[in-house]
């Protein structure tokens, strides 16, 4: 299937004409396989989260947080439920 992908020139999909394909040789993309492959320039990997405590700091990354309205409002602070 790799080798079919990398045969498909880009000019023969249906919306991309001879300028964009022009437009698409600029970043090297000449075959769908090129055009599939591809990732933006500042590319972040999403999939990976890290737990609050691994975090480093001036380090990016990716954690899961749950965001919820304080049922109660305590002197403390607030309790979600």
């Amino acid at each position: 299937m790799a080798d079919a992908l990398g045969q498909i020139s880009i000019g023969e999909l249906k919306g991309i004409g001879p300028a964009q394909s022009q437009k698409l040789s600029r970043l090297n993309l000449y075959t769908l396989q090129d055009l599939m492959l591809h990732l933006p320039h500042r590319y972040e990997d999403r999939t990976r989260l890290t737990p609050i405590v691994n975090l480093v700091p001036d380090q990016g990354a990716v954690i899961e947080a749950m965001s919820c309205t304080p049922k109660y409002n305590l002197v403390d602070g607030a309790v979600c439920l």
